[in-house]
């Protein structure tokens, strides 16, 4: 990892480790705070916050659909020596769970609904598409992490600015990363956008189970 992205990877780190997270949950934020970390402050470079059409974003999600189930079956049929040598490499937990979280991701890519995405790309320039983009993920992770909806405090002295644990959360994952927005404005459109179920919506309920590896065959 680059000198430049540890140390926003240790301020992200930081920044969660002050919110009263739910036990067990630490070794869970690694891939979250290294994509934090590794994002641009200039609207809209990285992959994740451009926009696409709807043919694009369900072919996509089928190919992670396709790629997931090919590493599934990989894992599932390793030989002994192979899990042996990958125990030796710490890889032991890691290798069952990632067999869960690769036929997850299959039914993840049918149940995600495409059906409200433009055929075509928005012309023009979004409203600072990675400002907000990143406030719907902090949402969610914040909901995730500490088992409690996002909220912000808004006080009753309005020469005052709102603030409370998930305007923290932006405010030092924002100064991190170099993204000059409102605090406030961001995170009362990922709260209102969680609440209605628009942005990143996560079917916990659907997904948590585990999923036999047939099943998830027959769901391509």
């Amino acid at each position: 990892m680059p000198e430049a992205v540890d140390e926003k990877y240790k301020a992200i780190e930081k920044a969660f480790s002050v919110l009263e997270l739910q036990n067990g949950i630490d070794d869970q934020l690694c891939g979250i705070i290294k994509l934090l970390a590794e994002m641009s402050p200039t609207p809209g470079t990285h992959v994740n916050f451009q926009k696409a059409s709807k043919a694009k974003c369900k072919n996509e999600l089928m190919a992670m659909a396709l790629q997931a189930k090919k590493l599934s079956k990989c894992l599932e049929q390793l030989h002994q020596p192979s899990i042996l040598a990958l125990a030796d490499a710490g890889f032991w937990k890691l290798r069952t769970e990632l067999t869960l979280l690769c036929q997850q991701a299959v039914e993840a890519a049918n149940l995600a609904d495409v059906s409200k995405i433009s055929p075509e790309p928005t012309r023009g320039r979004p409203r600072e598409p990675q400002s907000y983009g990143i406030a719907k993920i902090l949402a969610y992770e914040f909901q995730r992490v500490t088992g409690k909806s996002p909220t912000i405090s808004v006080p009753s002295d309005t020469s005052k600015k709102a603030g409370g644990p998930f305007i923290g959360l932006i405010k030092a994952v924002f100064s991190t990363i170099g993204i000059n927005a409102s605090h406030e404005a961001v995170a009362k459109q990922a709260i209102k956008d969680t609440r209605e179920g628009r942005g990143l919506r996560f079917r916990d309920r659907q997904l948590r189970r585990k999923i036999p590896l047939k099943r998830a065959n027959k769901l391509l």
